[in-house]
Formats: structure tokens, sequence, C-alpha cells
């Protein structure tokens, strides 16, 4: 029956982990009993007690060899309190006398317990608990050469107990243990008794899940589909290879007889039986050099040395034993030393660096320099790669100075990670963690607007762009750091800011690095859903990210341009030129001439309010806008158009040479502005040398069908202007909305206004040509 703390015996205290009030109760490795420690009474031993018992056996042992006829047991003594005496400072005992309690005589009565040494009442043993119990039982044995001792000593009774709480500590931190050492582990037939396996069907049902999960998810990606049949071997869903059968893999030759479908998993396990049968050999060959060298140190002992005969016969004792206690107790002892290592490991490490230590860091910064470029290059290709196979773009980017606003990726609710540095985000872990310099960077690096200095520099940007032709417009820049920089355009394009760069709506150009959460998770969603429809379009999606907004780069093919979703260039939003509007208005009165008809229900181009037309005997609907990126290629390649390509088009006198480009600020969305670049015919709607006043002969018995269209097409811009100054004046009035989103949409509501009048002006013109 186990002994509690409420039977102590008289004269024993209970023995705990410290000094102090919390310390927990020491128990027994094998039968897990509290251990006593016996209170010594009146027996003070000092140090010159101690000496002089060792000068007394040295003494003894000096006389004894002089003597031939001394006693046989006396010498025996005799050296084994000699070779414990030596064997006090070494503590070779300690690792030597950790043995189970069945190597013990059961039928010997109870050893004396010594004072001052752990006890146990159950199994009748002394438990070292500590190096100090280690010297209290030499100290005895030296001193008052008690005989139950020596032979407690000699028979090999000693356990070594470890602190449970060292060793659950251990356990914590080895319990993220490598996966393959556990998959030989689960499957090593020498230490668990299970046998390898030889085929897919000896792996349990969960094993194979998991790895067929991994495996069909992988051949998703690459073009295979599931199929309904199962595997005879693994029981895991077949698969289909893709049409052109490049991309069907080598290993599955075998399965190739069953016709289109194949097994994905088979090979996969294959390979796991084979890493398992190997991993057993090398085990198997571990054991027996071990043995082999146990046996060679053994026939190396000297039989005549007292110290080697104790580890000797210890060693003999613990190979004997195969209980399961004896197993715990060495791996509880071993996990316990690892444990202790690493403590002082990391005491030391903790520990402030010397003077010299600091000067050898300060003359070698670079040491533990990252290389970023690399890092740069492999973490782009890894977010392209990581968007294929279904991540999601997060709202947050990576704060590190070094990662250039990389975005952070995330899939199925894991943590957010950064393809550059391999961290958080927060631009302290990962690489950042292993640059000595990163810190001094951050600080030397960071990224300040500083406002005063852009607007100098904008105000000579200006002065130069009006000397080489820039105009001035009357609208100012709506940045609130830009202090009312009016903007300036070139021969009719698009307007920019001499200062922040952008395009005079106070959100881009310098203004990107202040805009908040709200517009940055609104540009990714935008990002994402563009990208996914035009993947299904036929696009390609690049490995490459832009260089300003850092968002993936889309092609329309292989062999075409790179196009950024949100810097693009034609932008939707953009205005037109005011000569685009004059050439809709002569375009479409020349073509409804020639039997185009203009559309009721929808007259006016949603992108840029120009006019849509059906040629004849067509009921295709398309922009007549040759600049809109919404024109259909279509309608430019009509028959009714046979000298439309032979006319030279109207356009603004071509700009002069400058030594300087103008800046492309202003570039913003497209992914339909390509038409125009691959040869898409140009509508003409006038001529330099000649004039339409000249044509006016040819269409005068047709001016009733045009003057009655244009009153039609005119009715229908009014409705439309009608309804956009109505849902002006609704956000306007609505109070509860997002202010930022309001001034937003406004702004494209007055832009569509400015058109629709643009339009109307054209229609009326045309509705009072005679």
């Amino acid at each position: 029956m186990m002994m509690d703390f409420a039977t102590i015996p008289t004269g024993f205290e209970p023995c705990h982990t410290g000094t102090e009030p919390t310390a927990r109760p020491l128990s027994c490795p094998a039968c897990k009993s509290p251990l006593v420690k016996k209170i010594a009474i009146n027996e003070e031993h000092d140090d010159d007690s101690v000496a002089q018992a060792a000068s007394r056996i040295k003494a003894r042992i000096k006389a004894d060899k002089h003597v031939a006829a001394a006693d046989e047991r006396d010498d025996e003594h005799a050296a084994l309190a000699s070779s414990l005496e030596s064997a006090r400072c070494a503590n070779l005992l300690l690792q030597a006398m950790s043995f189970d309690a069945a190597t013990r005589e059961q039928k010997k009565d109870m050893v004396n317990p010594i004072a001052g040494v752990s006890f146990c009442y159950r199994c009748k043993v002394h438990v070292i608990t500590d190096t100090e119990e280690l010297t209290t039982l030499f100290d005895s044995v030296a001193i008052d050469n008690d005989e139950d001792a020596i032979e407690e000593c000699l028979k090999g009774r000693l356990l070594v107990a470890v602190d449970d709480k060292e060793v659950d500590a251990v356990t914590a931190l080895d319990a993220h243990r490598k996966e393959l050492a556990e998959e030989a582990n689960q499957f090593d037939g020498r230490a668990n008794g299970v046998v390898v396996p030889t085929n897919a069907r000896d792996f349990d049902y969960e094993y194979r899940h998991k790895i067929a999960t991994k495996v069909i998810g992988g051949k998703i990606g690459r073009g295979y589909k599931l199929s309904e049949e199962l595997c005879s071997e693994c029981e895991m869903p077949l698969m289909s290879p893709p049409a052109d059968g490049e991309e069907e893999d080598a290993s599955a030759e075998g399965d190739k007889e069953r016709g289109e479908v194949v097994c994905v998993v088979c090979p996969k396990l294959q390979k796991k039986m084979t890493k398992f049968a190997a991993a057993k050999i090398a085990s198997k060959s571990t054991e027996d050099t071990n043995n082999n060298e146990v046996e060679d140190v053994q026939e190396n002992n000297d039989p005549s040395d007292p110290v080697e005969a104790i580890i000797a016969e210890a060693r003999k004792a613990g190979r004997t034993t195969n209980s399961a206690a004896g197993e715990d107790m060495r791996r509880r002892v071993a996990e316990a030393k690892m444990f202790l290592n690493r403590r002082a490991q990391a005491s030391v490490a903790t520990l402030t660096p010397t003077s010299s230590q600091a000067a050898d860091e300060a003359e070698t910064p670079n040491k533990l320099a990252v290389d970023w470029d690399e890092l740069l290059t492999k973490g782009r290709t890894l977010l392209s790669d990581r968007l294929k196979e279904g991540w999601t773009i997060t709202k947050d980017n990576c704060i590190g100075l070094r990662c250039k606003k990389t975005p952070l990726l995330s899939k199925d609710g894991e943590p957010t990670t950064c393809t550059v540095c391999g961290g958080c985000g927060d631009g302290l872990d990962g690489a950042y963690a292993l640059d000595v310099n990163s810190q001094q960077q951050q600080q030397q690096q960071a990224a300040i607007f500083e406002w005063d200095d852009l607007v100098t520099n904008g105000r000579a940007i200006l002065t130069e762009r009006l000397k080489q032709g820039w105009i001035m417009s009357s609208e100012n820049c709506a940045g609130v750091n830009c202090k009312g920089t009016p903007l300036t355009g070139y021969q009719g394009g698009p307007s920019s800011c001499v200062v922040c760069g952008g395009s005079g709506s106070g959100f881009d150009g310098a203004y990107t690095a202040l805009k908040s959460e709200e517009v940055i998770a609104a540009e990714r969603e935008l990002v994402t859903q563009e990208i996914s429809y035009l993947m299904t379009m036929g696009w390609v999606l690049r490995d490459s990210l832009c260089d300003t907004c850092q968002m993936p780069l889309i092609a329309e093919h292989v062999n075409s341009v790179d196009m950024c979703i949100l810097c693009g260039e034609n932008p939707l939003s953009a205005s037109l030129p005011p000569t685009c509007f004059d050439d809709n208005a002569n375009t479409a009165r020349q073509l409804m001439t020639m039997g185009w008809m203009l559309p009721e229900d929808a007259p006016l181009c949603r992108n840029c309010g120009g006019i849509q037309m059906c040629p004849p005997h067509s009921s295709q609907i398309g922009c007549i806008n040759s600049v809109c990126p919404m024109a259909s290629p279509a309608v430019f390649k009509s028959p009714f158009l046979p000298n439309l390509e032979q006319k030279d088009r109207v356009m603004p006198p071509s700009p002069p040479m400058k030594t300087e480009p103008p800046p492309q600020h202003s570039k913003g969305i497209s992914v339909m502005g390509r038409f125009i670049k691959e040869g898409l015919p140009t509508v003409v709607c006038g001529s330099s040398q000649n004039s339409y006043a000249d044509d006016s002969s040819a269409l005068s018995d047709d001016m009733s069908q045009v003057r009655s269209v244009a009153s039609s097409a005119l009715g229908a811009i009014l409705v439309r202007l009608d309804n956009a100054k109505y849902q002006l004046e609704t956000l306007r009035e609505s109070g509860d909305a997002d202010p930022e989103e309001c001034a937003k949409k406004s702004a494209e509501i007055a832009t569509l206004i400015e058109k629709l009048a643009s339009a109307a002006v054209a229609m009326k013109q045309m509705e009072d040509v005679e």
C-alpha cells in the first residue's frame, strides 16, 4: 500500500523540490511513493572529521598491504572506500546508477536509511534527487564504513529521480518534432511492434486521406480532373490527366492500362514505404553498432579497478532490465539533461555582451546582412504562384521598408504572410530578424514626404512646362498639401499636378502613401475581381508586380505587354479631348447618310458618353468614337465606309521635339485600350484640305431624316442629363453616407454630366444644319 505524507515515520521529513513554501513534494520514480529523508540528530561531521576518516582508511589500507594475513573482507571494504572517495569529485556514478528497482533483492531486509539522503520506504532503496545527496552518501561510506550502504552501492540498488516539472518542460520543448520522424516512428516495427507497410492498405485510412488531400489539390491546379472511380489499392479517387497529356505524372505509368484515369496517391505512398523500410534498416544497424561498442568497452575494462568494476556491474544490471519503468526512467533522465543544457544556453544568451564583443560587432556590422534584392525577386514570383493556388490578397501591406509595401496573403483563415521577408507583416520578424542593420536602415530610410520641398520643385517644373508648350488649366489640384496648384496638360491630353504628380483628385500621386485602409481594401478587391474575370477570358497572369502599386501584372497573351489594373494606360474614367466630341457629331452625321441607325435603348456610350450606332442590316451596337476603349472593331470594318480610311483625320498638330517627355502620372485603368495600339482603323471625321461644306449637295436629300434622328437623340440625351442631375442632388442631400464615397460618386456624375452636355451641343448643331 502506498504511503502518504500523513503516515511519515518518526524521525523523517518529506522531500521537496526546494525550500520555498510552494515547493512540490518528490516521489519515487519507480513506485511513485512519497520520498522521505532521515533527520540527522546530534550527528554532525565537519570537514576535519571527513579528512580524518579518509586518512584513517588510507593508513588502514597501507597497513593491510604490509600484513600478509590481513582479513579479505577488510581489503574489499578498503578498496571500495578508496574508489568511492576518488569518484566523489568526478561524480562518475550519477549516470551509471540510474537503474530500475527490479535489480534489487526483494528478500533482503530494508537497509538503514542514511541521514540527508532521500529514501523510499516501499522500494527500500535510497533515491538520489541531487548531487549533494550522492556526496552525503559517499561521506557516510567513508566515515562510518557502513556495510549496508557499501552493498547498496555495489549492487547498484540506487535510483536517480528527476523533477517532474523539468520533464514536462522537456516534453513541451520537443512537442513540435519533425513530421518525417513522426511518420517513421509510426511505422517502425522495431520501436512499437508495428509491421513496416508493404502496400497501400497497410497505411491507416486517415493517413492515406491526408496524403491524398495534398496530392489531389496540387494536381487540380495542374489541370487534372477528379473521377467518380476509386483506386483498388489505396481506395482514393482516381484522376484524369489534361487533354494534352504533358502534365501526366511519370510515376503513374503503371496505371495507364486502366484508360484515361490514373491514381496519383499510390506513387506517393510507395515513396513513403521506401523511406520507412530504409529507416528500419538504419535503426537496426545503429543498434547492432551500439551493442558491439558496449561489448568492446566491457572487454577493455580493467577488472582490477574497483570503479570500473562498479560501472561494469551497473551496466550489466541495466542491460538485463527490460521493464517499462526502467526505459521510462532513462528517457526522463536524458530529457532532463537536454532541458538543463538548453536552459543554460538560454541564460548565457541573455547576458549582456562584454566591451570586446560589442567592439567586434561594431567592426562587422554586415556580418548577417540579407540580400534583399534577391528576396524581393523571389517574393514577387512566389506572390504570383500563391495567387494561382487560391491565396487571397488582404487589405494590409508589409510595413517593412525593404518589402516595398508587398501585399500580405492569406489562405483558409491562416495568419497573413509576406512573400518577401516571410514574416507576418510587422517588419520585425522573418528576414528582418536576421538583418543586423534593419534597425538602422529603418531610421535612415524612413519615407517622409516633405511637402514644402515638393511645392518648391513643382513651381520650377510648372515654369519649364509652360515654356515647352503646356497649357495651364482653370482647375486646381484638390490635394490638401498642393496648396491649390493649377493643373497642366499638353495638347489636349490629360491634366496633371506638378506637385503631387497625380491627376488633381488628391488621392493619387504622392497621396497614395496616405491612403486609408478602406481605399486600399477597395483597390485590392477591385484588382482581385478584375484579374479573376480576365483570366477566365484567356488573359495571362505575370510573375511580376507593378513598380508603382505593387499589384500583380496581367497580359492579354504571352507575347503582349504587361498591364496593371490600377496603373494601366487609357483610364476608363478619364475624359476624352474636346475635339473628339466634335468628331463624333460629324461622324454620326456622315454615317446616318449611309444607312446607320441610332438605337433607342442605348444611344450613348456608357464609357465615354459618345454616340452608339448600328450598321445597316445588322443588330450590332458600337461606339463610333475611335478613341474610346469600348469601340467595337466591327463598326469600323463595315463595307459602307469605303473612303474613310483614305482621308486624313483632323487632329491637333504634332507636338514639337522636347528634351524631356511629359510625365505619365495620370495613366489609369485600362484593359481594352490595346485595341488602339493594335492597328484599329481610325474613323476620319474630316480632311485638312476639304471642308464638309463641299459635301452638302450630296446630303441635301436626306437632311430631313438627319434632323429627325438628331432630335430623337437630343431628347434621349436630355433625359439622361436630368437623371444625372437628380442623382447628384440626392448624393448632396444624403447625410449618413460616407463623405469620401460621396465625393467619388459626385465626381463621376459630374464627369458624366459634362460629357452629356457636350453630346447635346453636338446633336443640337446637327439639328440646326440646313
